[in-house]
């Protein structure tokens, strides 16, 4: 089969420049850049961009180039009409796992000790942050915890960032990991980027850690993102917590069923149960057979199958 050229330009960055997601795609796809002048073929060759407003790609498209726009980071429409959208409610299952493979962090062996509660990492102040701040803040002392533009508190044994925190961005190094945060700690409570039942459902790295790193994890997220979660494979920690709050849409009532879950968690050495789930979706996590079918099924044959419609 005759690879597909996919058009990028260096100053627009997407899904399909990362190296790693390169690696499982490149059967498929040539990657070419219009800063390096490359020989194109109108009728085989489509140009990704992104949501950022630029239009290095308007000149291509009035000559007839079929247009992709990389929603995977998150977004409602594509700026770029009668564009094909690439979308996967799953992008960030992929993307870290290539990730933390590339930085040996899959290699990671828990040392449980049980130090603390909870691991509760925010960086930008939001709506969810704020809500999950007020009602957890008499549990803080048990917690790893961390909320970076409000108060410029990092998780403790942290990196040093890239740059101090200010307005609008915490200068994290957002992909480090220390084990030593799920070493210490029982379970993970993430504060998801969306909470509203009004959005697209929105997973992001923030839930796919834990499950990566062995641990345990209650998600003050979207409703039925546990339920997504087990649709792909991944095992949820019912024999720990109450789980109802993951098909309650009021906002208050769930965050106030997360923290009981808080309140009432019994802090005993992980039984067999719970050690075989944290196995199970490590594993899964970071099954690369498995990656790439699903890869290829949301990502790779859509847009194949759209390009030959254009032909």
């Amino acid at each position: 089969m005759k690879k597909i050229n996919l058009l990028m330009s260096k100053s627009n960055w997407t899904s399909f420049g990362i190296v790693s997601f390169q690696s499982v795609i490149n059967e498929y796809f040539n990657f070419l850049y219009i800063e390096d002048n490359p020989i194109l073929d109108v009728d085989n060759t489509a140009v990704v961009t992104n949501l950022l407003k630029t239009n290095w790609y308007s000149n291509l498209q009035h000559d007839g180039y079929k247009i992709i726009s990389d929603l995977m980071w998150g977004g409602d429409e594509p700026l770029v009409k009668d564009s094909f959208v690439v979308n996967t409610p799953n992008w960030f299952w992929y993307h870290e796992s290539l990730l933390y493979q590339a930085y040996d962090y899959h290699n990671y062996t828990p040392h449980k000790t049980y130090q603390k509660l909870a691991l509760i990492p925010m960086g930008l102040i939001k709506k969810s942050h704020e809500m999950l701040y007020d009602k957890i803040e008499p549990f803080l002392d048990m917690c790893y915890w961390s909320y970076v533009e409000r108060f410029e508190k990092y998780l403790p044994y942290d990196t040093a960032p890239y740059y101090p925190a200010s307005k609008g961005n915490t200068g994290q190094q957002q992909r480090y990991f220390n084990p030593r945060w799920y070493d210490n700690t029982y379970f993970s409570l993430v504060s998801e980027t969306e909470i509203s039942i009004h959005t697209k459902l929105h997973i992001t790295e923030k839930t796919f850690k834990p499950i990566a790193f062995y641990h345990p994890f209650l998600l003050w997220a979207q409703p039925g993102v546990l339920t997504h979660l087990k649709s792909l494979g991944f095992e949820t920690y019912e024999n720990l917590f109450d789980e109802s709050y993951d098909q309650t849409d009021n906002l208050n009532l769930r965050l106030e069923k997360i923290i009981n879950n808080v309140k009432n968690f019994q802090q005993l050495t992980y039984d067999n149960i719970t050690i075989e789930k944290t196995l199970h979706n490590h594993n899964l996590f970071f099954n690369n057979n498995i990656i790439k079918q699903r890869i290829f099924k949301e990502i790779i044959e859509p847009i194949l199958n759209w390009i030959e419609t254009k032909q």
